[in-house]
């Protein structure tokens, strides 16, 4: 993934796909469509870029912002890697199910 000037999730139903968490984690900017779980991920233009459901234009929109826009990647880039660093590393989701074990008992 870290090869890459920007992975696009094309998928118009998803939940939280790995290989769009996995990309993030590398530092990679991320364009995909507002669907299912991606938007837990991607924050507009913050960590990544989300287009909207099933619109093609607006995904290429994303794709060309992000390739033509060297600082909008980068930043996306830094911001995408904290968020994975922060929110979803393997203590914090561990300890996110455990908590929903105990409310769901």
């Amino acid at each position: 993934y870290s090869c890459a000037d920007v992975i696009v999730v094309s998928s118009v139903v998803e939940n939280l796909p790995n290989n769009l968490l996995e990309a993030m984690a590398c530092g990679t900017p991320i364009v995909a469509f507002d669907t299912g779980g991606i938007k837990d991920a991607i924050q507009h233009l913050k960590t990544g870029y989300l287009a909207k459901y099933l619109d093609v234009e607006d995904l290429a929109n994303g794709i060309i912002k992000i390739l033509e826009n060297k600082q909008l990647s980068k930043n996306i880039s830094i911001s995408a890697r904290n968020l994975i660093e922060k929110e979803f590393n393997s203590v914090v989701q561990a300890n996110r199910f455990v908590e929903l074990y105990h409310q769901l008992r």
